[in-house]
């Protein structure tokens, strides 16, 4: 086995956090609790260097998970991310992946891919990016504002023109289409 991990698990559920915390703590990792992202944020900022792993949730009253690692960027933490949520919509996701993160998994979870997760973490192999996407594609892709239901132009398409999503759509202003006789 590899080396056990420090880990600061914020989770705002008390049920999700005990079952993450026992199963975590039987594969020898320590376990600290915090039940929202400012008090995650208060523990990283006092002892930065106490964890090797930060575990968060995205949806926690006070912090949610995006405004914590935003945060916690600008602190001595060098630990490594990994979010546990089930609220992970495509843009949840890209700006996770603008911060960095390390690993996003998607609740509901399966606490044996989760102990893998961890594992692949402690020995150093993390998984290459789920989106395929470089760090300046998701910068660009935040930067337009995108939902989860637009798409991106197609390579060598100008906005607007063919190839964009948006260039179907009819404002409430455009003359009704013509409809043909039967």
């Amino acid at each position: 086995m590899n080396s056990p991990l420090n880990i600061l698990l914020a989770e705002d559920e008390r049920s999700v956090a005990f079952a993450i915390s026992f199963a975590l703590k039987a594969d020898g990792h320590k376990i600290e609790l915090a039940s929202d992202g400012t008090e995650a944020l208060s523990e990283l900022t006092r002892k930065p260097a106490a964890f090797d792993l930060l575990i968060t949730d995205h949806s926690m009253p006070r912090m949610n998970g995006v405004e914590l690692v935003e945060r916690l960027r600008d602190t001595a933490f060098a630990g490594k991310i990994v979010v546990l949520s089930a609220h992970l919509s495509a843009e949840n996701r890209a700006a996770y992946l603008a911060l960095g993160v390390d690993m996003m998994i998607p609740k509901p979870f399966d606490v044996h891919l989760l102990r893998a997760a961890i594992r692949q973490i402690a020995s150093g192999e993390l998984p290459p990016e789920p989106t395929g996407l470089s760090a300046g594609e998701v910068y660009k892709l935040l930067k337009l504002g995108l939902t989860e239901t637009e798409t991106t132009p197609k390579p060598g398409s100008t906005q607007g023109g063919e190839g964009d999503a948006r260039s179907t759509e009819h404002s409430p202003h455009d003359p009704a289409p013509e409809s043909s006789p039967q």
